[in-house]
Order: C-alpha cells, then structure tokens, then sequence
C-alpha cells in the first residue's frame, strides 16, 4: 500500500490539474482499481488535497502545494547531485514533527554524517531564540531544518545565523518579489509584520581544534498563514503564496550550501544592507 501511495502522489504532482483515471493509475502499477481506490482514500486521510471526478479520475488543483522529495530535488541545482544522478543531500519529510531542528540532532546522535534537509508539514515544539515558541501550524509554512557539516571555528558560530538569514531574504525576493528585512540577529520581517525567524544550533564541537563539526539551521517563514494566536509580543503575518514550500526550501539550501564561510565578506556586507536597527531604520 505505502508503495502504491507514493507512486499515485508522484504521478498526480508531475500532473497538476490533468485527471488520470483510475484504471489508468491500475494498468500503470499493476494493482487492481481497489487498490487505487484505497491508496487515494488513504492520502485524502493524511491530508492530501486530491479531487476526484468520476468521469476523468483523481487529480490535485493547480494551487495545490504539495512538499515531496521529487518537488524538492526537481528545484535543487545541478551541482546538488553526483555523477550517478543521486542527491547529495539527504532529504527528510514528517507529516508532523517536534522540532526540525531537535530531529536533526536526533540524527546526529544515531550516527549520521553528512549534509540533510529536514522539513515537517506541522511543528508541535516549534522552537525560537530564548525559549520562546515558533507556531507551525500544518501546511502553510515551511519549516525547515539544514543539517550542515562545517569545519568552523566556535567564534565565527554567529555567521551562520547572518548567512541563513541572508539567504533566506533573498530566496523569498527571488521566487515572489517580496523584499523582507532582518530585525535583531535573525527575525524575518516585512514592515512591521513579522514573517518568521531562524534558529541556529552547533551540534557537535571538536574541543582539540575549537572547531564546529556540524550545525542545524532552523528557518520558519509564514507563506499562506492566515490566523495566528492571540496575545503574542509581535503582529505575524505571512509572505502570501508566490511560491511553493519546495522552491523556497531547495533555493534557500543551494545558497547555503554555495555559502563561502571562510571569506563572509559578501554575505555580511547583504546582511548589513537587508539588516534593520530596533527604531526600523537600515543600520
């Protein structure tokens, strides 16, 4: 069944808005018109919007924004991948997650090595600077985890704040025009909404060099949220749409992993320039 559902939910997202029938579906993957019928019930079940109409088949709307590995790879530059074809970021979905930062260490701690993209389509732990909460709520946010092996000193820990937040900046500019500005060392906001935050955490630290062996890179960013909590310290609001969960999540990791951190002088000097003092002003 797991297998029959991916490959429905592969073939409905590389045919946004075209119906396939069922029968067609069936004859494709060699499983019976049940099979299909209960695989598509099982993905409307998780959430999934997939429509049906009798005469056509099953399909997702054009707006639909759907995050899988496929969407994701299919937006990551070339030079993401080997020779072979196969990624070199390891890719990790939840439909509902903790922490994407707090499952990135778990990895770290099971003996993971090497470069991963963890994305959860809901956040129960969401986590900000301070203790402070980052509400996640299913779908219409990306909330994303880089885990990214670096060969840095402790002291330099804080540009890869200023890079995430560089880049995250610039990704939201690129895919939907929208221009947000950087208050304190890493909250996204436009105007004096804000739009979302980054959380940066060393995971392991080699002591007989004072280097970083790993670190997480925590980015939340609203895109279609539209009701938030009340009585929070700060107005929230969201990007809008203009792109999908998984262009903004495969733009915002290509430019992190093309950051030169040993020679920060063109991220910083973008930081500087998207960065806003406490009264609003450019610093």
């Amino acid at each position: 069944m797991v297998k029959v559902k991916e490959q429905i939910l592969r073939e409905l997202q590389q045919n946004i808005g075209n119906p396939i029938s069922g029968q067609d579906l069936a004859d494709r993957y060699g499983v019976s018109r049940n099979a299909i019928w209960k695989a598509v019930n099982s993905l409307k079940s998780e959430g999934y919007p997939l429509l049906s109409d009798r005469k056509r088949g099953y399909y997702l709307r054009e707006s639909s924004d759907i995050v899988s590995e496929d969407s994701i790879r299919s937006e990551l530059p070339d030079d993401m991948f080997f020779a072979d074809g196969s990624c070199r970021i390891r890719i990790c979905l939840f439909r509902e997650i903790d922490s994407t930062n707090l499952e990135a260490q778990r990895m770290i701690t099971d003996g993971f090595s090497g470069t991963a993209l963890i994305i959860g389509e809901r956040q129960t732990q969401g986590r900000g600077h301070n203790g402070s909460g980052f509400y996640s709520p299913a779908s219409t946010g990306l909330y994303m985890t880089l885990l990214l092996p670096l060969n840095l000193i402790l002291t330099k820990f804080q540009l890869v704040s200023r890079a995430a937040a560089v880049a995250a900046v610039e990704a939201v500019r690129e895919l939907t025009g929208r221009s947000l500005q950087i208050r304190k060392v890493n909250d996204l906001y436009d105007g004096s909404h804000k739009i979302g935050g980054i959380l940066c955490e060393a995971t392991s630290t080699d002591l007989e060099s004072g280097k970083l062996q790993e670190v997480c890179i925590g980015i939340g960013l609203n895109l279609t949220t539209s009701i938030f909590p009340e009585k929070t310290p700060v107005q929230y609001a969201s990007i809008g749409g203009g792109c999908t969960r998984s262009q903004l999540a495969a733009n915002i990791t290509a430019r992190l992993m093309h950051t030169d951190f040993e020679h920060p002088d063109g991220f910083l000097q973008k930081y500087k320039e998207y960065h806003l003092s406490e009264e609003g002003n450019p610093e």
